[in-house]
């Protein structure tokens, strides 16, 4: 080999060096909410067995609160629009978007990458509704 092959080749080298790992950090993995307790699988709070449980059996505020059915199968979320990948909810017309986090307002994937100043899911400061961390309704 003679130095210009070798100058090209330690060139390629480090611009896959660099340019590899962004894009592999560009693209996320699907959210997965635990069909057992809502909350995202594998986060620290993920089935976690002192944590406040609502009357529908998952983690009281959870992501997946009122959300999750009875057969205890994981949630996959769309990344579009935060609702239940391919529910009829998914992706719909004329759904609110929420102004934080540009997903349906109300649905599961609402907010939950944007940090807030408080710990309850889908805590919009125009929502009406004192009696619980979450809108029951809006679904």
């Amino acid at each position: 080999m003679n130095r210009k092959s070798i100058s090209i080749l330690v060139l390629l080298l480090l611009v896959f060096v660099i340019a590899i790992p962004a894009i592999a950090s560009d693209t996320d993995s699907p959210t997965i909410l635990c069909g057992k307790c809502g909350e995202v699988k594998g986060s620290d709070n993920c089935c976690n067995a002192d944590a406040e449980r609502h009357d529908c059996g998952a983690i009281k505020g959870s992501p997946g609160c009122c959300k999750i059915a009875e057969d205890g199968k994981d949630l996959t979320l769309c990344d579009h629009c935060g609702q239940v990948k391919g529910s009829d909810q998914c992706c719909a017309e004329g759904a609110e978007i929420c102004d934080h986090c540009g997903k349906a307002k109300g649905s599961p994937g609402c907010c939950l990458k944007v940090e807030k100043e408080n710990d309850s899911h889908n805590d919009h400061d125009d929502d009406d509704d004192d009696d619980d961390d979450h809108d029951h309704d809006k679904m």
